[in-house]
């Protein structure tokens, strides 16, 4: 699904057709009357810096890796597992957050219904679980040669509209419990710091905040910049760095097992990436 499966006249819609974009649909005439239709979608591994203006809703979710996105407010950040609408009429801007690689998922669409639903200004949805968005193109795709994929498309970007109009900051009682969840979520993350050395899991922390790993494992990183493994990792090579300091005399393999590591071979890797020196020739240099 490299390249465009219709081809038509870009004026008829007033924007550029960039050449990333993986589908790109010709509503057919009877679609334009809907309240809200298909034009494109698809899938950027590699996302880079766009900017243009048009006259189409314009959906942009941060599948892997970070971005940024240009609002009436500047830029703001759209770390993984965010999205951006930008509603008609408005300059859609966005771009890779420095030289990492950034994947992202688009929806581009009209209707008399699309701005009613979403909010009519650029807004971002954060702190919720969107993985939703990349279900639904995964669906598109698959869909995509059933003789009635037109309509499947149509309904398919209505239904996924309406799951976003749910998620409003105009809706107090969502945003509330939105506050909820990343209360129980930041209360997680102290457990973690209090009892890294323990035998703990993502699928363990996020049935204890009511939430699906998923969800859990995007509102951590959201808190701490970091996935779960690379963050409890951290607190216990930070942990081994102090009790090789303090304690000379004690064995590296006690100390590994009190930071909770149960492998001696995956401690001394882990440790070497995180100090640049095997546990042996740090506690020489302590």
């Amino acid at each position: 699904m490299n390249d465009p499966r219709i081809n038509f006249d870009p004026s008829y819609f007033n924007y550029e057709i960039d050449t990333t974009f993986k589908n790109v649909l010709l509503p057919d005439k009877w679609a334009l009357g809907l309240p809200i239709y298909l034009i494109a979608y698809g899938r950027v591994e590699k996302e880079h810096h766009v900017c243009r203006n048009q006259n189409i809703c314009y959906l942009v979710y941060s599948e892997k890796g970070c971005g940024k996105a240009n609002t009436e407010k500047g830029w703001v950040d759209l770390p993984e597992g965010d999205a951006v609408f930008f509603p008609a009429g408005s300059t859609v801007e966005y771009a890779p957050l420095g030289d990492e690689d950034w994947q992202t998922v688009f929806f581009t669409f009209a209707g008399r219904s699309a701005e009613n639903l979403l909010k009519r200004d650029i807004h971002v949805f954060s702190g919720f679980d969107l993985a939703f968005i990349s279900d639904f193109v995964n669906s598109l795709y698959a869909n995509y040669h059933t003789d009635e994929h037109l309509a499947f498309h149509n309904a398919t970007i209505y239904h996924l509209v309406l799951k976003l109009s749910l998620l409003s900051e105009d809706n107090p009682s969502l945003m509330d419990f939105s506050s909820k969840v990343m209360k129980r979520v930041t209360a997680s993350i102290k457990h973690v710091n209090e009892y890294f050395s323990h035998d703990l899991s993502v699928a363990f922390l996020a049935s204890q905040c009511g939430l699906s790993e998923t969800h859990y494992s995007v509102l951590f990183k959201k808190q701490t910049g970091m996935n779960f493994v690379a963050y409890i990792n951290t607190l216990r090579l930070n942990h081994a760095c102090d009790l090789i300091s303090k304690d000379p005399s004690k064995k590296l393999s006690e100390i590994a097992e009190e930071c909770g590591f149960r492998s001696q071979t995956y401690f001394n890797t882990m440790f070497k990436r995180h100090t640049g020196l095997t546990p042996s020739e740090y506690r020489t240099k302590s």
